[in-house]
């Protein structure tokens, strides 16, 4: 049998989310510090992507 995904909370999404997009760390520096990969670590990128065409 496999693994579990982890669900993870908004909350959670949300503060990974403003920490990609403060540019302070690499998103392997923030997806290794929250314990993230995948499909989160998509949505890093968009958000980082959105941020700086506004």
């Amino acid at each position: 049998m496999g693994t579990k995904r982890k669900q993870h909370s908004a909350q959670f999404k949300a503060e990974v989310a403003m920490a990609a997009l403060s540019g302070s760390k690499t998103l392997a520096e923030l997806a290794s510090e929250y314990g993230v990969q995948g499909g989160l670590r998509a949505g890093l990128i968009a958000a980082r992507v959105r941020a700086r065409l506004h």
